[in-house]
């Protein structure tokens, strides 16, 4: 009998999931995955190593993000410590929380930023509400794209535009 096909494994217990990774011959892209397979990295190569399982990049119509944004998260370990853009006792490490924001932990709260990137950490569909005064609140519910190849979840990107609401007093 001929052995099949070597795959590796990766796995990475981090804040009750556990995130896995396999090896194949091809390269990793900037989503994660690379191929004509579209999300799941069908064709291409699987994620490398450990990476959050959502990348969400926030804007605001319109305007740069604003500074009272929060975000918050929850799976199936359950809630994250909310995010606060203008707070900085909210901004978490990954040793802290699975809700990791691009922020510089050393500055002031930034008040002119065009986009906010948070990175999630979680395993399986992932509820995000980010919200800010003068925006509808954005409340979605994500599961990330399932590979065969890759056997398992994969890393998705997900864009957040945060929409001015409707004044309330406008005719």
């Amino acid at each position: 009998m001929r052995p099949g096909p070597i795959v590796t494994l990766h796995a990475l217990v981090l804040g009750g999931s556990v995130l896995l990774a396999c090896t194949s011959g091809g390269t990793v892209g900037s989503t994660g995955t690379t191929g004509s397979g579209g999300a799941g990295g069908e064709g291409g190569a699987c994620p490398m190593g450990p990476q959050a399982m959502f990348t969400l990049t926030i804007t605001a119509e319109g305007a740069v993000v604003p500074a009272d944004t929060h975000v918050l998260v929850s799976w199936s370990a359950g809630t994250e410590p909310e995010f606060q853009l203008d707070d900085k006792k909210s901004w978490k490490t990954l040793d802290d929380a699975n809700l990791v924001c691009d922020v510089d932990p050393h500055g002031p709260p930034p008040t002119n930023l065009s986009a906010l990137v948070c990175q999630v950490w979680s395993n399986g569909a992932t509820k995000v509400v980010v919200s800010a005064a003068g925006f509808t609140t954005f409340e979605k519910t994500y599961v990330p794209p399932l590979s065969e190849h890759c056997h398992g979840p994969v890393p998705t990107l997900v864009d957040v535009e945060l929409e001015r609401a409707e004044d309330a007093g406008a005719p």
